[in-house]
C-alpha cells in the first residue's frame, strides 16, 4: 500500500530521476591473430575507426619502448609469435572511442612489411553490453567492444 501511494505521489508531482556523477571508461579492444613471420619484420599494422588511425609496428627487435601505436595516444599495443592486441581507452569525458553513444561497427586493419601491402580486413565490432553505472535513464553509456580476427 505504501510503495502505491509513493508511486501515485511521484506521478502526481513528477519525481524527477536523481542521477550521480559515476563515471566510466569505454575501450575498443582489437585482437588479431597472424601467422607473420616477426624474423622477417617488422612489420606496419594500419588501423582505421570512423574517428581514429593508428600506426603501429610489431616485430623481434622492437622493444618495450616501441610498442605504442601513433595516432591515438590511449592506445596500447602487445604482440606475440602469433597475436596482436591494441586497446584504445577513452578516458571520461573524452568522445574518441564512443562518440555517439555506441561503438562503432568496423574498422579496417592493413598490414604492410615494408611498402608491400600484405593484408586488407574490414572487420566486425562486437559492442558487447553498454554499460550505465549511474542508471537505465541516466549518462553516461560507456562500452567495452572487442574485435577478433585473423590476418
Amino acid at each position: 500500500m505504501r510503495l502505491s501511494l509513493l508511486l501515485a505521489s511521484c506521478l502526481l508531482t513528477s519525481c524527477a530521476l536523481e542521477c550521480t556523477a559515476v563515471g566510466c571508461t569505454s575501450t575498443l579492444e582489437i585482437r588479431l591473430s597472424h601467422s607473420l613471420d616477426l624474423g622477417a619484420g617488422p612489420y606496419r599494422v594500419d588501423i582505421t575507426t570512423p574517428q581514429q588511425e593508428l600506426r603501429c609496428s610489431i616485430g623481434p627487435e622492437l622493444g618495450d619502448e616501441m610498442r605504442s601505436c601513433f595516432g591515438y595516444r590511449f592506445a596500447t599495443l602487445g604482440w606475440d609469435e602469433s597475436s596482436m592486441t591494441v586497446t584504445m581507452t577513452e578516458p571520461f569525458g573524452d568522445a574518441v572511442v564512443n562518440p555517439t553513444g555506441a561503438p562503432f561497427e568496423s574498422i579496417e586493419v592493413v598490414v604492410y612489411d615494408g611498402p608491400d601491402e600484405l593484408s586488407r580486413r574490414a572487420v566486425a565490432v562486437d559492442p558487447g553490453e553498454p554499460q550505465r553505472p549511474n542508471g537505465p535513464d541516466c549518462e553516461p553509456t560507456c562500452w567495452a567492444a572487442t574485435v577478433d580476427a585473423s590476418l
